[in-house]
């Protein structure tokens, strides 16, 4: 019963280690996705902590196993969810596109682009005021439109990547519900959010996932090694 009681309290942890658990199988099975993984998951490591400290005010209140400054949680769920969307990505892209010689994207644009995007997340929060879910769909969004400036090839692949994202996420929603029934009632501050809920999940739980994967996707466009990928064409 202790068991159940801390899984029922924890399922924020529980997720976490279900997108670690997906993002090391991915890496396991598909070798050329090692590097990537490891750098789009590593900048989500960074960015999580970011992001909880503003989800925490105006979206949900999950319960932490230590609530100590940096959450456990918070770092797993980062490297785990970033990492396995960019696997996702790596994996998609190559059946949409064919190697050519294709110029790289500069260096001076990525790091542009990462840096643009932290100070999007961050001044869009604390200096403008804008809630925290249209704080990160804003950021997410500028990521992909940028990278579709760059490469348009890339659309149905990022795309693509926010679907499959979304859909591994449902099954946990919906076992998080079945484990505990209350658990959006008693986790989420429902008063900021929209009230529009399709099988008992917050829409912007949708959207959330979706976007979010998508720009991973295209986080890894630009930092990855993209300088072999083009439209095919035949």
């Amino acid at each position: 019963m202790q068991c159940l009681s801390f899984i029922q309290n924890h399922l924020y942890l529980i997720g976490s280690l279900y997108y670690v658990l997906l993002c090391m199988i991915l890496y396991v099975v598909h070798k050329e996705s090692h590097r990537i993984i490891l750098v789009v998951g590593c900048i989500s490591l960074i960015l999580a902590p970011i992001a909880e400290a503003m989800h925490v005010v105006d979206w949900w209140k999950p319960n932490f196993v230590f609530h100590t400054f940096i959450n456990i949680e918070d770092l797993l769920f980062g490297f785990g969810f970033a990492g396995f969307s960019s696997g996702i990505y790596n994996i998609f892209k190559t059946k949409f596109r064919l190697k050519e010689n294709t110029a790289d994207i500069k260096w001076q644009i990525k790091m542009s682009v990462v840096i643009i995007f932290f100070m999007l997340f961050i001044g869009l929060f604390y200096l403008i005021k804008i809630c925290s879910f249209w704080t990160s769909f804003i950021s997410a969004l500028f990521v992909i439109v940028t990278v579709l400036t760059i490469r348009r090839n890339a659309l149905v692949p990022i795309m693509i990547t926010g679907v499959v994202v979304l859909l591994t996420a449902l099954p946990g929603y919906i076992i998080g519900i079945g484990i505990n029934p209350a658990w959006f009632q008693n986790e989420w501050q429902l008063g900021f959010l929209s009230g529009i809920t399709f099988l008992k999940i917050p829409i912007e739980e949708y959207v959330w996932f979706f976007v979010s994967a998508a720009s991973m996707g295209a986080m890894s466009e630009l930092l990855g090694n993209n300088k072999v990928f083009q439209e095919k064409t035949n």
